[in-house]
């Protein structure tokens, strides 16, 4: 029969996969989705930075380039 695919594909392992192919990029998408769910939750950007940067131990301009992808992505999504 027709195979049935497992519906949409799931973020989680889809992160998980990036982290065995390139820990350093895994790393890198999961500050991303953190600050895009801090973005949709309406924190500010300056506190979205500020939080990465705690959470993730990063410096400033990564955290900032993080959160300024994030912001475009937050965007898109919206309806």
């Amino acid at each position: 029969g027709r195979h049935q695919g497992a519906g949409p594909m799931s973020t989680e392992l889809l992160l998980e996969a990036v982290f065995v192919l390139n820990p350093r990029t895994g790393m890198r998408a999961k500050r991303l989705v953190c600050a895009v769910q801090m973005l949709r939750a309406g924190t500010s950007r300056r506190d979205a930075v500020a939080q990465i940067q705690l959470r993730f131990e990063v410096g400033q301009p990564e955290a900032w380039r993080i959160v300024d992808m994030a912001a475009d992505m937050a965007l898109k999504e919206k309806p």
